[in-house]
């Protein structure tokens, strides 16, 4: 008992130096408790090492080999809530150095330990890694498997990169149903950009007017970053049809966005217009 208080009053003297902007200490703090406590079951402990691990993942910058150490230690300690958190973490400050076979090893371990916050997030990560190699049917696999988990957050994103990936490969009809799992999902972000990726299944496959609609459907979300390029997708669309005149309009809403890569788009497309016309 005495020690998980410790541990816990380790951890908020720890949040309270990062408020005071001393990381380096803060970071130090937080190796501590895991190096000091990842053995101990009692679930006392859960709180203040799930907290420890988060934070690290937050700072490893400020030391990525002592990060690394210490995600190790959490892992060998085979803690149901250190390893799986440590595991995944590790895993993507190895992908990030490019070692992407540790990477994979460590993303399997902590889709492998069920964690039931953890796995699907590691399966999506695992999914992601894959993808970037070019293994796509492993992909598949992993985004399946993330979905399977039935998490409402990360399982919308996978159906959204599992209907990214059969979209890249030519496989419409697969898309498609993977994408309308996103969107029906409602998931605030995965929803928006699987409609954008819908509306390109659409085009391909002869649909433009129901592209039109999913367009505009993105466009209604009012997504932040998605809604000024659904603008494009419909200036696009409306440009195609012939009514130069909706498409114009639709591409000064992308340049109010002020996003600069829909801005510099939207620009060229106005730009195309008027010298056709």
């Amino acid at each position: 008992m005495i020690d998980a208080q410790v541990a816990k009053a380790v951890v908020n003297r720890a949040h309270v130096l990062r408020r005071r902007d001393d990381d380096h200490a803060a970071f130090n703090a937080y190796c501590h408790v895991i190096a000091r406590y990842a053995d101990n079951r009692e679930t006392l402990f859960d709180e203040p090492i799930i907290k420890a691990i988060g934070s690290v993942a937050d700072l490893h910058a400020i030391d990525a080999k002592r990060a690394e150490e210490t995600y190790r230690r959490a892992i060998d300690s085979g803690h149901p809530q250190a390893l799986p958190r440590a595991a995944n973490s590790l895993g993507l400050l190895l992908k990030e150095r490019g070692d992407h076979v540790g990477a994979e090893e460590l993303f399997r371990l902590a889709v492998d330990s069920g964690h039931h916050a953890i796995a699907p997030w590691a399966a999506h990560n695992l999914g992601w890694l894959l993808r970037e190699q070019d293994r796509g049917i492993e992909a598949e696999e992993a985004y399946r498997r993330a979905i399977d988990f039935d998490d409402p957050h990360i399982g919308p994103k996978a159906a959204l990169s599992l209907g990214w990936l059969r979209l890249a490969r030519g496989e419409y009809a697969g898309a498609e149903v993977s994408l309308r799992e996103a969107i029906a999902s409602g998931h605030p972000d995965a929803a928006p950009e699987a409609m954008l990726h819908l509306a390109q299944v659409l085009v391909l496959t002869g649909r433009d007017e129901e592209a039109g609609n999913v367009v505009c459907q993105a466009i209604a979300t009012g997504h932040p970053l998605v809604a000024p390029r659904a603008e494009m997708s419909l200036g696009w669309l409306l440009q195609q049809g012939g009514d130069n005149s909706a498409a114009v309009a639709a591409y000064r809403r992308a340049i109010d966005s002020r996003q600069p890569d829909v801005v510099a788009m939207a620009t060229r497309s106005l730009e195309q217009l008027a010298a056709e016309s």
